[in-house]
């Protein structure tokens, strides 16, 4: 798939840069520990972007469940709000949110704006969008692997990463450079991201935490059809 494998050559550059330190007419360096620690997180979101899997995000009180369809390219996360379920699917480009009062909305990612709350719903999979801006990483002593973000740097394969990405990095402000984040890795996936977002919980910084589990099973995602899916109104994409 197209999102992945460029994902993954984003990140794969990104590390190169930052660990870099020297122009490509000098000696290679020695390997060191935190080379190391970038092949390995590098080689861990390559093994995880290549299947199906399941991914939940803990961020202050939302909880949200998340089934990704490689071969569609459609993630389908549910929250659980008041008065139900909040169920989205989109594949970077296209997203559908419901059920309100039994109706379904399709929005374009490419019409939210980064002050849209739509935007944290539309990219099909955070962390290759975010550990794209890897600006530094280090092993830890229990097998982790933790570092910096620098959101400004990061980059995007679809409209609705874009427009996620410019979520974070507008509400980071000045901060957006230097954001912290840590990795476990176990049998070669990626099995939990932590990133502290700054500015994130009404203008205090906020723990978002995704665990991604069930690798390589079988997940089969479709958006809605049917006379209930209607295109959104303009109101939808206010922001706010």
């Amino acid at each position: 798939m197209t999102l992945t494998r460029t994902a993954v050559a984003a990140v794969c550059a990104a590390l190169a840069v930052a660990l870099a330190g020297c122009s490509p007419d000098d000696p290679p360096a020695p390997p060191s520990p935190t080379i190391e620690a970038a092949d390995i997180l590098a080689d861990a979101l390559a093994k995880t972007v290549a299947v199906d899997l399941r991914y939940s995000v803990e961020a202050g009180t939302d909880d949200l469940a998340t089934t990704l369809d490689r071969a569609s390219g459609i993630a389908r996360t549910v929250s659980e709000v008041e008065d139900g379920q909040l169920t989205v699917s989109t594949d970077g480009s296209s997203l559908y949110a419901g059920e309100f009062d039994g109706i379904t909305f399709r929005l374009q990612s490419s019409r939210l704006t980064a002050g849209n709350a739509f935007a944290l719903f539309a990219d099909p999979f955070p962390p290759a969008t975010l550990l794209s801006g890897v600006a530094s990483v280090t092993a830890t002593a229990d097998g982790s692997v933790e570092g910096s973000l620098d959101l400004t740097k990061a980059t995007t394969s679809s409209d609705g990463a874009a427009v996620y990405l410019a979520y974070l990095t507008k509400t980071a402000g000045d901060r957006a450079s230097d954001v912290a984040f840590k990795a476990d890795i176990d049998d070669g996936y990626l099995v939990k991201l932590q990133v502290t977002l700054p500015n994130i919980d009404d203008g205090a910084d906020g723990l978002y935490l995704l665990t991604l589990s069930a690798f390589a099973t079988d997940v089969t995602n479709a958006f809605p059809a049917g006379a209930n899916v209607v295109d959104a109104p303009d109101s939808m994409y206010e922001e706010g």
